[in-house]
């Protein structure tokens, strides 16, 4: 890579900073958009997460008014190692 092209990639990246760090590579852009770099692969995972973790809950929520449960005895049984027994559909 040539330091043109990694001015221009940084001064993409920069695009929206405050001040003189949009404009002017030496004048700290290159140190923030490490910085932010490091925030966005941090957000990216947290939120992948958060995700997961929701999706999960759905899951088992499907499978518990499916199955005739109610979603806090499904967890507690799932939490206790003990299948919990389906309830009466009314």
């Amino acid at each position: 890579m040539t330091h043109r092209s990694v001015v221009l990639g940084t001064l993409k990246l920069a695009r929206s900073y405050y001040g003189a760090k949009s404009k002017h590579f030496p004048h700290g852009q290159k140190q923030a958009v490490m910085k932010s770099s490091n925030y966005l692969s941090s957000a990216v995972s947290r939120r992948r997460r958060q995700f997961h973790n929701l999706w999960i809950t759905h899951d088992h929520q499907q499978r518990c008014s499916c199955s005739g449960y109610e979603l806090l005895t499904f967890m507690n049984g799932l939490k206790a190692g003990v299948e919990p027994e389906p309830q009466d559909a009314v």
